[in-house]
């Protein structure tokens, strides 16, 4: 016996499945540009909203969709915000590349 958490789920029309799968991959899409953008709240947010979807309309028994749930997981808890380096931090590299290069201690 399935126990259909959600029995909703199962009463969606195939031009609503189409909308479910795009506003997934729209999401997804959206958590990239932001992994690509550094903004690290809005990476979350998409990720936990994409979590959301796949919790919501998909099979979590499904062995890809519980992949992707973990993977989505995994990705949820990194930090993609790093700290730069300062602009000291930065001349002292560039003055002992050039002292190297030129052979001065």
């Amino acid at each position: 016996m399935n126990r259909v958490e959600a029995p909703d789920a199962l009463l969606l029309a195939p031009e609503q499945r189409y909308f479910v799968r795009e506003n997934l991959r729209l999401t997804l899409l959206s958590a990239r540009l932001a992994l690509l953008a550094r903004a690290e709240p809005v990476f979350h947010s998409d990720i936990e909203r994409a979590i959301g979807w796949l919790n919501a309309y998909y099979d979590r028994q499904n062995r890809g969709v519980a992949n992707a749930l973990a993977t989505l997981r995994q990705l949820q808890s990194t930090r993609i915000a790093h700290e730069l380096p300062s602009i000291g931090d930065t001349l002292a590299a560039v003055r002992a590349a050039r002292s190297s290069r030129e052979g001065t201690p």
